[in-house]
């Protein structure tokens, strides 16, 4: 919970996230990442880095804030 709410801080100080996330991880939070990006609200892209590790291949990911971000988080109902 802890690096979720880390995330949620740096992003809310406009600043991007860049996170290590396997092709499995990848995969099923792209539906979620996918429709944030239709409402403009998180960017979601795989960088070119690549870590090759016992526990699999990992991928930078970098997850950034987009037009609507600001808007959704300052929303009384959003809670983190």
């Amino acid at each position: 919970m802890y690096l979720y709410l880390q995330m949620a801080l740096a992003l809310k100080n406009g600043q991007p996230v860049v996170i290590d996330l396997t092709d499995v991880q990848i995969n099923n939070i792209a539906p979620f990442m996918d429709y944030l990006s239709s409402v403009s609200v998180l960017g979601f892209q795989k960088v070119g880095n690549t870590k090759m590790t016992p526990g699999g291949v990992f991928y930078d990911c970098r997850i950034t804030q987009m037009s609507e971000f600001q808007k959704t988080v300052s929303d009384s109902q959003f809670n983190y």
